[in-house]
């Protein structure tokens, strides 16, 4: 490159060539900024010599577009890939290879921006016209099938999902065989989809089948092998096979800390699904002990306020309590409650004030804290400066519209390649993920408040009444009324229920409380 600058100068196609070509390897060796300086030192000379619609123009436009991608300045790629997108649509036709190319970068680049629709609708027309162009079988247009499917999924519309899913990894196997990376990437996608259907045996069976032949090829400590591992384990946690979910996670734990470190985020969440595993088991002294490891390197490394952080020490305080070790339980959540949440804090206020009361009634420290936690919740709302309706209900002492509000949790897996799920504490998913929205969690906080004291009174009353009863009597409400009541109540507020185990275990007419 230096040697054509000084003999033929800085804009002689050859030399921009040579630029391009440095560009190209600064690019694979993940050098983004250089990589952008050369390529809009391209783009700009070639845009000078042979004009905006020239091919090989428009090739450096995209070019320098993915690199804006890759550095994850989507307002600026997608602004190229339009004018790219234009263009070549302009000059080659709507159907033209290079033209559907580009409409498919410029649709990915809106999935990454969360623009679904627009992104749907683009790769509805790209599909649609190679399998005129290609056929249904062609592996340009098997790939466009599995772009739509991940759209799709991203919208949740699971049979649409599966149907190009199934489409993709069939036409992947008689095109490339059942070995290829391609098709084990679609296998594992479709597995996926079966896990998020709650359909465990049929993505059971892919599972172990991308995980066999990932093995094979790659062998067991293999970024492919670990991931396609903890997928399974995953599969083996919701069909509550602990010891088999068990085995797999010591393993991936293990190989990611050798191969990433221990603090690294992928080898945390690992850990963090083996401390799930753990506490499923009745462990609670090794989840402890993992979950612990991981609250204080997230802290070190995230800080208090980040997400991660602050799920992890809700993990740790539902441990606590199952070690009756309500004090550090209580001192967790109160932290909590001091953080600042951001928009991917997955347990809102509504949760800590809930689990806050079940600690403070197993302490009998409820009269002593209530108008505690009243004024921590105000506070937080206060402090963080969002727009809240419930303050204004509590305010006007409207609690019947407080109580009506609720929560939507968007709960699932990220990403439509290899999908890493996370088993967690509270009903065998990793911790919610709230949606942007999330500001309505906070307006729950009042009616969780509500709740939780109604809780903590049938706790106080249900106890009580245990504690004084003979040895050998009976419950205090026959198995019809539990079960009728139950049935109306949500399942976080029957927290208090885990904590008569310790008072009493009767001796007749034996209830499974859990």
């Amino acid at each position: 490159m230096n040697a054509g600058k000084a003999k033929l100068g800085s804009d002689h196609p050859d030399t921009i060539t040579s630029m391009a070509n440095l560009a190209s390897t600064y690019w694979n060796q993940g050098r983004w900024d250089e990589a952008e300086k050369l390529e809009m030192d391209v783009m700009n000379a070639r845009k000078t010599k042979l004009g905006l619609d020239h091919p090989d123009t428009l090739s450096s436009i995209a070019n320098l577009a993915y690199t804006y991608r890759k550095q994850g300045r989507w307002d600026e790629a997608e602004k190229l890939q339009v004018e790219v997108m234009d263009a070549t649509k302009a000059n080659l036709g709507s159907d033209h290879p290079s033209t559907l190319t580009s409409m498919a970068n410029l649709a990915s680049t809106y999935f990454n921006q969360g623009r679904w629709d627009e992104a749907e609708k683009l790769q509805v027309e790209v599909m649609n016209a190679r399998k005129a162009k290609l056929g249904s079988d062609h592996l340009d247009t098997l790939t466009s099938m599995a772009s739509l499917a991940s759209t799709y999924r991203r919208q949740e519309q699971w049979d649409e999902v599966e149907k190009l899913q199934v489409e993709v990894m069939g036409g992947r196997r008689t095109k490339l065989g059942s070995e290829h990376p391609s098709t084990l990437t679609s296998m594992a996608n479709l597995a996926s989809t079966y896990f998020n259907q709650g359909r465990w045996d049929e993505a059971e069976k892919l599972q172990v089948e991308v995980m066999d032949a990932w093995n094979a090829k790659l062998g067991l400590d293999h970024p492919e092998t670990i991931t396609s591992m903890s997928n399974l384990a995953s599969t083996y946690f919701n069909q509550g096979r602990w010891d088999e979910a068990k085995k797999l996670q010591v393993d991936v734990t293990n190989a990611m800390k050798v191969k990433l470190g221990s603090s690294h985020p992928e080898t945390l969440t690992s850990m963090t699904s083996l401390a799930c595993t753990y506490f499923n088991l009745g462990q609670w002294k090794e989840s402890e002990k993992l979950q612990v490891d991981v609250m204080n390197i997230r802290k070190e490394k995230l800080g208090l306020d980040h997400s991660d952080t602050l799920t992890s020490m809700s993990n740790l305080a539902s441990i606590y309590r199952k070690l009756d070790k309500w004090d550090e339980a209580d001192k967790l959540e109160v932290g909590m409650m001091k953080a600042k949440f951001g928009p991917g804090f997955t347990h809102t206020l509504s949760g800590i004030a809930t689990r806050l009361a079940s600690i403070y009634g197993n302490q009998e420290m409820w009269d002593d804290t209530k108008e505690q936690m009243v004024d921590m919740i105000k506070a937080k709302l206060e402090s963080d400066s969002h727009s809240n309706i419930t303050s204004t209900h509590i305010n006007k002492g409207r609690q019947n519209e407080v109580e009506r509000l609720d929560v939507t949790h968007v709960v699932g897996p990220t990403g439509a390649e290899h999908v890493l799920h996370h088993p967690g504490i509270f009903g065998g998913t990793e911790p919610e993920i709230l949606g942007p929205d999330y500001q309505r969690a906070e307006m729950t906080a009042h009616h969780s408040l509500l709740a939780a004291a109604n809780c903590h009174k049938r706790h106080v009353q249900v106890r009580l009444a245990v504690q004084n009863m003979p040895k050998t009597g009976e419950w205090l409400l026959s198995k019809s009324e539990y079960c009728k009541w139950k049935a109306g109540t949500s399942s976080s507020h029957l927290l208090w229920l885990t904590g008569l185990r310790k008072y009493y275990q009767p001796v007749t007419n034996s209830m499974d409380l859990t």
